[in-house]
């Protein structure tokens, strides 16, 4: 299962993408993690930011905000931080290494993306 899975991260469709990488992530396919990457490194809306609390302003923690792919792999958990690095570092795009580095901490709320932006 996790093979087929895998294999729908490469597709053209970010819906499919985005399931494949969601179911992924909750199963906690480790094996999942390179490709994952690869797929985020590859699609330029893929992207991690900070800023208010989605409660607004009475929650003043910042929170992180996630695309799909990239929440995936934040809801990997900390077992999945040494393949997440490592393939960061093999992507060579220096925008991975910052999501990586960011997923490392753990303390942050990580929510989904917006979907107005």
């Amino acid at each position: 299962m996790d093979s087929w899975w895998i294999w729908k991260l490469r597709s053209t469709d970010h819906t499919t993408r985005n399931l494949a990488a969601e179911k992924l992530a909750k199963r906690g396919c480790l094996r999942a993690v390179p490709e994952m990457v690869r797929a985020a490194a590859a699609d330029p809306k893929e992207r991690i930011f900070f800023g208010p609390s989605p409660e607004g302003l009475a929650d003043r923690r910042t929170h992180r905000y996630a695309t799909p792919l990239i929440l995936a792999l934040w809801n990997m958990g900390e077992a999945a931080i040494p393949a997440v690095e490592k393939a960061a570092g093999e992507n060579g795009k220096p925008e991975m290494n910052f999501i990586a580095k960011t997923l490392k901490n753990r303390r942050l709320p990580t929510v989904p993306f917006p979907r107005r932006c």
